[in-house]
């Protein structure tokens, strides 16, 4: 019976944290993304050719597991190393990221004229 009266502060206090780890998480999530966007760009730019910019590197981000983009943002202190060339192309030619390329408008109207 003594102890009921300090659960409720224990329980809001645990409330609290876990809303702060959730608030969290996106900022966390927010700039891993924008550090690897600076850092891959150059080699998208570089590599992937035939698809604008900007959709190239979405679809690498997207395509990207946890440990693809912990490398990627390790090496993004120094610029686009032979790390990150290699992981770019590795995400660039997998099959998930070759259907995210294929969304765009130009490759629909590509497919359709050579029958795929």
């Amino acid at each position: 019976m003594m102890r009921l009266p300090y659960v409720f502060p224990v329980l809001v206090v645990l409330s609290a944290c876990s809303q702060v780890t959730s608030t969290v998480a996106p900022v966390r999530d927010t700039l891993a993304r924008d550090t690897a966007r600076r850092a891959i760009t150059p080699v998208v730019i570089q590599r992937v050719e035939g698809i604008p910019t900007e959709r190239a590197v979405t679809c690498v981000l997207d395509t990207a597991d946890d440990a693809q983009l912990n490398g990627i943002m390790q090496d993004s202190l120094d610029g686009p190393t032979q790390m990150t060339t290699r992981i770019v192309t590795d995400i660039a030619f997998s099959e998930p990221a070759q259907v995210c390329f294929r969304r765009g408008p130009l490759w629909r109207w590509l497919g359709r004229r050579a029958g795929i």
